[in-house]
């Protein structure tokens, strides 16, 4: 009897401690490692383990040896054992993952490389624990522990998943500040195109051992590319060959898939001009420029202070004050820049420049920089893509690849009126989507309203000086081109209006994208253009909403419901 009230206790015991382990599963995969206090997290975590080892220890007590033949009170006892030893080690595991953690965001860049590299070690260790934990039976459990352990196999799934996710990001970084060299593209979000800015400057960054070396930016009027170059992909050479894509910086974001076309078309051109081959490729906008700002602090060019709360005033409106007047512009020649415009890109130029090189050479927070450009990322606003595995690998968990997965649907409105007007015009998109006339097709409606909202104040350089030669009606007036993006299943892509010009239809990677010119927009009006599409859902159970990169993104009013394009969305499919 004394043995039976001891092992009775122990095993009460025990059971506490292992509802305590799932409990410590349970907060560390609803933690968000990016935001958290690391160094208070790990101290959270060291007291969370406690009781996970001190349960794992009395189960494997020989005090309990003689129950495990027993056939039900046996299975409880393996059961409970297993949870126990598993979340002793993910625990543990996790605990040593987020010391290195810590000890990355303070360690000089000389030494971060290293870290890495202890970080890496024991993110594998951890998946490795994670990728099929024995967690015992499942059938015939007492109720408690049924519970204990459905839940543990849940949140070992959603843990999983989160060191999956940050091995590949590890990985990739380690790689990125071991030895890698990018193309720099700094990209003018008032000059839209599909889903990003228009690249207007470039530069390069070569990374060894966490030591970055900037080239300075250069403006694209200082390129010189051969024409004639090969396109690394056929779909864009199909839908836009009339524009000659393939050599020109300015028209890499024709397409939505800087994975398949911007990224790896712009280091073909990169290489044709430097006659030097570099291994991945970066576009950044104005919002990703204050992102980077709010890391790094503020940066001095030619005697300005630029910082994250008027970097993008500057860029939009206060630039254009400063360099041009209007008078010393060509109006007959849209292809030569005047003074004041050669030297206002390069100021954007040296503010690229500088913000970068502050990124190479100052002491920041790499986590409080991919924090930073969270959000911005899921926005577009900045965009990568690698010739190396790992890094490619690590854009793409980081959603700044540019990746289409066939989902996709949306609008992307591009500038083609020689102003910089894109901040000051809204599209207003309204969605009716819902089964389609036979089963297992849907069908959208969508009713694309865009609004030129010009101020009477902006200077003549963001409205544009070229507005007469170009035949536009009034000086302020919107000239641009709609795409529409649709899904991979689209079997129909169509305009209301038959007599509407299209001048781009067909297949982008997995996506169907029409494109229509639109008559010029004059300050203070709007106009709306209807489409239609019908698709083959198949398997799909939610639509992506494509963001169009905008500074002020895409409103949508959806079946009733009201969201923008600034980050990627699912929206579920309608009944």
């Amino acid at each position: 009897m004394a043995y039976l009230g001891l092992a009775s206790f122990l095993l009460w015991s025990a059971s506490s401690d292992v509802l305590a382990g799932r409990d410590a599963l349970i907060s560390l995969a609803s933690v968000d490692p990016l935001s958290a206090d690391l160094d208070q997290l790990e101290l959270q975590l060291v007291e969370a383990g406690r009781p996970v080892a001190s349960g794992s220890s009395k189960l494997r007590s020989p005090l309990l040896w003689p129950l495990r033949p027993v056939p039900v009170v046996g299975r409880q006892v393996a059961v409970a054992r297993a949870i126990a030893t598993v979340a002793d080690d993910v625990v543990a595991q996790t605990t040593a993952v987020v010391g290195e953690a810590a000890e990355l965001q303070r360690a000089p860049e000389t030494e971060r490389v290293a870290v890495l590299r202890r970080l890496e070690t024991g993110l594998a260790t951890l998946n490795e624990t994670l990728a099929d934990p024995d967690l015992g039976p499942r059938n015939n459990l007492f109720g408690v522990l049924a519970t204990a352990r459905g839940d543990a196999e849940v949140q070992l799934g959603d843990l999983r998943d989160q060191a999956r996710d940050a091995e590949i990001v590890v990985t990739g970084l380690r790689s990125f500040l071991e030895r890698s060299s990018y193309l720099t593209m700094a990209a003018n979000i008032n000059e839209m195109q599909v889903g990003a800015g228009t690249p207007l400057s470039i530069g390069t960054m070569e990374l060894e051992n966490g030591d970055f070396t900037v080239e300075s930016f250069v403006t694209l009027e200082d390129v010189d590319v051969p024409s004639g170059l090969p396109s690394v992909d056929a779909d864009v050479a199909t839908l836009w060959g009339f524009l000659a894509p393939t050599n020109d910086f300015k028209k890499l974001m024709l397409s939505p898939r800087f994975d398949a076309f911007g990224g790896p078309q712009s280091l073909v051109l990169y290489e044709a001009v430097a006659d030097r081959s570099l291994g991945g490729s970066l576009v950044l906008d104005p919002v990703a420029l204050k992102a980077m700002l709010t890391v790094v602090g503020p940066v001095e060019v030619e005697g300005e202070t630029f910082d994250a709360d008027n970097v993008l005033r500057y860029i939009f409106v206060d630039q254009y004050d400063e360099f041009l007047t209007g008078d010393e512009v060509d109006l007959s020649n849209l292809s030569t820049l005047s003074e004041g415009q050669l030297a206002r890109r390069d100021r954007l130029a040296g503010i690229a420049a500088a913000t970068v090189d502050a990124l190479a050479n100052g002491e920041f927070d790499p986590l409080a920089l991919i924090e930073a450009f969270r959000p911005v990322a899921r926005g577009r606003h900045v965009l990568a893509y690698s010739s190396v595995p790992e890094e490619q690998a690590m854009w793409e968990a980081l959603g700044v690849a540019g990746v289409m997965d066939g989902n996709e649907v949306g609008v992307s409105l591009l500038n083609i009126g020689v102003n910089k007007l894109d901040p000051f015009v809204d599209v207003d998109v309204e969605v009716t989507e819902g089964p389609g006339a036979t089963s297992g097709t849907r069908s959208i409606e969508l009713a694309v309203t865009i609004s030129n909202d010009a101020p009477p104040t902006l200077p003549t350089g963001v409205t544009g000086y070229y507005w007469e030669t170009i035949g536009m009606p009034t000086p302020a007036s919107y000239l641009g081109r709609l795409m529409i993006l649709a899904p991979s299943g689209t079997t129909s892509l169509m305009l209301d209006d038959p007599d509407r010009p299209i001048e781009v239809f067909g297949k982008d990677g997995p996506l169907a994208v029409l494109v229509t010119r639109l008559e010029p927009i004059p300050e203070g009006t709007s106009v709306t253009i209807r489409a239609h599409i019908e698709l083959e859902a198949g398997a799909m159970t939610a639509y992506e909403l494509f963001p169009s990169g905008r500074y002020i993104p895409v409103d949508y009013t959806w079946n009733g419901a009201s969201f923008n394009d600034a980050v990627f969305a699912d929206i579920p499919l309608d009944d």
